[in-house]
């Protein structure tokens, strides 16, 4: 066992070591923080990323309230679509993962820019896609 061979861990109570285990495992589950978005003004249904620490592995994504849609998530990344709901102005983005919430920080929402016909453009996020026929 580990603690017979370590001289410092023979000394320390069982209880100790409990309390230590279940702090490093706390720390390990820290509630989520956002330390920027980017860009910084973003059109409605436009790619949103948000960078930070603790997002987990998965959660839902908050822009002005309402929940966007996710592509990419990993403990420090996370890429959202702005909900086309969502009004224009200053928005708050706000992480939810494992039941905590995220700090909050702010992205200008505008308006799509209707050129010719194309109303939507969709950027792939992925090495590959998998369609289907309509």
């Amino acid at each position: 066992m580990i603690r017979e061979n370590i001289p410092t861990l023979k000394r320390l109570p069982n209880a100790l070591l409990l309390g230590l285990a279940l702090c490093l495992a706390g720390a390990a589950n820290a509630q989520p923080h956002i330390a920027s978005v980017s860009p910084a003004t973003q059109h409605r249904s436009g790619l949103l990323e948000v960078f930070g620490t603790g997002f987990g592995t998965s959660g839902q994504v908050l822009i002005g309230g309402r929940p966007a849609i996710t592509t990419t998530w990993n403990d420090g990344r996370i890429a959202a679509y702005v909900p086309e709901a969502s009004g224009t102005g200053a928005a708050n983005v706000q992480v939810v993962s494992g039941g905590d919430a995220s700090n909050f920080q702010s992205v200008d929402v505008t308006r799509r820019q209707q050129v010719g016909r194309v109303k939507w453009r969709l950027r792939m996020n992925a090495l590959y896609s998998s369609v289907r026929p309509a």
